[in-house]
């Protein structure tokens, strides 16, 4: 029985794995409050300038400017402080036609497309690993798993979670999920002692 509860959590968990993958998304991204590069490629420009940049808020900033670009390749390019997630707008000869489009962009605070495949992923695995341990009463398995939840929670107190603006909720679940990894860990230690 038990041995196909663990095989049920293996195949769940290559399942959500590759769900996140399906569900990542090809924007691209930035690292929060830094500088972002906004790229465009035209092979067959004479010119691309950026024309505006919409945030978050809706609001537009007009910045008019020619977008630098490589020497030796079809990349254009304009350096930008991210504020959050928007899109830039790009203005060029494509064809010997002036084109505009817009580009969508995520800013994430680890600077990567997370999905929330991933968090449900590292969730079920560390609290898998809590819970086998309690079945099984293996006392250093469920101290690997607090441990797992500990990270967990660092990572979300550092990063934060995708598509939650609000500080105060992410720092609420953050802390939540590093004191249930510190309590499981504190918890099965003690135990751990008392039978020596």
């Amino acid at each position: 029985m038990k041995s196909k509860l663990l095989m049920f959590a293996v195949m769940f968990s290559i399942v959500l794995i590759g769900i996140s993958f399906v569900m990542a998304q090809e924007v691209p991204t930035f690292k929060k409050d830094q500088n972002s590069t906004l790229f465009q490629i035209c092979d067959d420009c004479t010119y691309v300038y950026l024309d505006s940049i919409q945030l978050p808020t809706k609001q537009m900033i007009f910045i008019n400017q020619s977008m630098f670009k490589n020497q030796n390749s079809f990349e254009y390019y304009y350096t930008f402080s991210s504020i959050g997630d928007g899109n830039y707008n790009v203005c060029g000869d494509k064809g010997g036609v002036h084109k505009c489009e817009a580009i969508p962009y995520n800013v994430t605070g680890s600077g990567i497309t997370d999905t929330i495949g991933f968090y449900i992923i590292i969730l079920i695995l560390t609290l898998g690993l809590v819970i086998l341990g309690y079945s099984i009463q293996d006392v250093w398995v469920i101290i690997l798993g607090a441990f797992g939840l500990v990270l967990f929670g660092l990572y979300i107190l550092f990063y934060g979670i995708v598509g939650m603006e609000d500080n105060v909720y992410t720092w609420g679940i953050g802390i939540i999920t590093l004191m249930l990894g510190a309590y499981f860990m504190t918890r099965a230690s003690l135990e751990q002692i008392q039978y020596l």
